[in-house]
């Protein structure tokens, strides 16, 4: 995963804003035990990236999250300057965010669906660089 951001972002994630959005192990849980996205969000740190991060269920920095990650109450706030977009956790309320308003707060275009739940068509016609996993 953290390769497809990496690539994402022109091949250095030093000094790279990423928008994580969804942190827990899956959707309708606060559970963070063996997340996969802790994982991922550890290993874009660890490359120099800054890391800004969403979900419904954190409102701080929570045990096991870094505390170099900012975490932010609006998934659309964790957009703002942001190079990539990466959506980690298929929340309901991540599927309906407007892709107007991201493309408006992002410094890149660029999105990472690991959980292929947005709209393929609809991003890309606003000139995302969209990704999915296995796609």
């Amino acid at each position: 995963m953290v390769s497809k951001i990496r690539e994402a972002v022109g091949g250095n994630l030093n000094e790279k804003t990423i928008a994580i959005w969804g942190i827990t192990f899956k959707a309708g849980t606060d559970d963070l035990r063996d997340s996969p996205s802790i994982a991922v969000i550890n290993r874009l740190l660890s490359e120099g990236a800054k890391v800004k991060a969403h979900d419904p269920t954190v409102s701080d920095n929570k045990e096991g999250i870094p505390p170099q990650v900012l975490i932010v109450d609006d998934p659309i706030v964790a957009c703002d300057d942001a190079n990539a977009v990466v959506l980690l956790t298929d929340w309901d309320e991540y599927k309906s965010i407007d892709p107007n308003e991201v493309l408006k707060r992002t410094s890149d275009p660029n999105l990472i669906d690991t959980r292929n739940v947005l709209d393929v068509k609809e991003w890309k016609n606003l000139g995302f660089a969209y990704q999915g996993t296995g796609r």
